[in-house]
């Protein structure tokens, strides 16, 4: 088996939510903590409403920088989120 080096990526966090903000989202919470946990750097983190342009826009700014390696998002629906 070969030793390989660990080489951290720069990840970009995207929560789906019309309910949630940076201060109650769960989601995103853990996805952050897994990402640097692991060594890897957050290079940003945002939330956007559930709309498909406003997302896919999100997406496209992201992907056209050149320090984002990866993105990682989580999608909250309503519906998911009344009994909480």
């Amino acid at each position: 088996m070969t030793n390989r080096e660990f080489i951290p990526i720069n990840i970009a966090v995207l929560t789906v939510s019309d309910s949630r903000s940076l201060e109650d989202d769960k989601s995103g919470d853990a996805l952050t903590k897994r990402i640097k946990n692991s060594g890897h750097i957050l290079k940003n983190r945002d939330i956007v409403k559930d709309d498909r342009s406003i997302i896919s826009s999100k997406l496209t700014e992201w992907c056209n920088m050149d320090d984002i390696d990866a993105v990682s998002y989580t999608h909250l629906r309503a519906h998911e989120t009344k009994a909480n």
